[in-house]
């Protein structure tokens, strides 16, 4: 893992609590850089329950493997600290997104009102700021991967999203 030794954890807490909306029953922080030292963001936040997801991508998705392996050694930090951390595989979250979906909620109950073609509200000039459901990528991208016609039986011609 990488050094966050400069990281001064009280004020990184107090800006997440401005951000976000203390009254909602879930708080969500994606890819924060800070992942590296899950026991630090665990202490950081004593009044929560603080859980980990981890989204991990495979092969047919993976363009860099200097960056590729990074983002490996940070989650294998995350996994060993915290074996209870629930892992999507990317391909997953596009192929079998029902399957997923069960899977969260009965890890995290809290969860159940994720809606896979909600569209997030323009509340940031980030300018990787996205307006697509994760439907509408999750199409996207598999047109882009190398995937056999069919794996252990399933038919990849006959996507789970095809409405």
């Amino acid at each position: 893992s990488g050094d966050l030794s400069f990281v001064n954890w009280k004020k990184l807490a107090n800006k997440y609590l401005e951000l976000w909306n203390t009254t909602k029953p879930i708080l969500l922080e994606c890819s924060p850089p800070e992942i590296q030292a899950p026991e630090k963001l665990v202490k950081a936040f004593p009044s929560y329950s603080v859980k980990f997801i981890l989204l991990v991508r495979g092969d047919c998705t993976i363009r860099r493997s200097d960056s590729h392996d990074m983002v490996s050694a940070g989650y294998a930090n995350v996994l060993e600290k915290y074996p209870e951390t629930f892992v999507i595989r990317y391909e997953d979250l596009c192929l079998r997104w029902q399957e997923v979906y069960e899977h969260l909620i009965l890890w995290e109950p809290l969860l159940k009102d994720v809606n896979i073609d909600g569209v997030p509200k323009k509340t940031s000039t980030w300018k990787h700021f996205s307006t697509t459901s994760v439907r509408e990528y999750c199409l996207k991208a598999v047109q882009k991967w190398a995937i056999p016609k069919e794996i252990n039986g399933f038919d990849m011609d006959v996507h789970p999203f095809a409405k």
